[in-house]
């Protein structure tokens, strides 16, 4: 079972915001998502929370 997600895309923000709606209301566990190309200090920082 995956407890925990975080999506790589090159989507617009927007149609990420999309996504991370219908995650939730599947009860989907969507961390974050990140947009490509990839920031290491936003990975860092989605990584973070996924330790708390």
């Amino acid at each position: 079972m995956i407890r925990q997600a975080i999506l790589l895309s090159s989507l617009t923000s927007i149609e990420l915001d999309g996504l991370e709606r219908i995650a939730i209301e599947h009860g989907l566990p969507l961390l974050g998502y990140l947009i490509k190309p990839l920031k290491q200090s936003d990975l860092r920082n989605l990584l973070t929370l996924a330790s708390l």
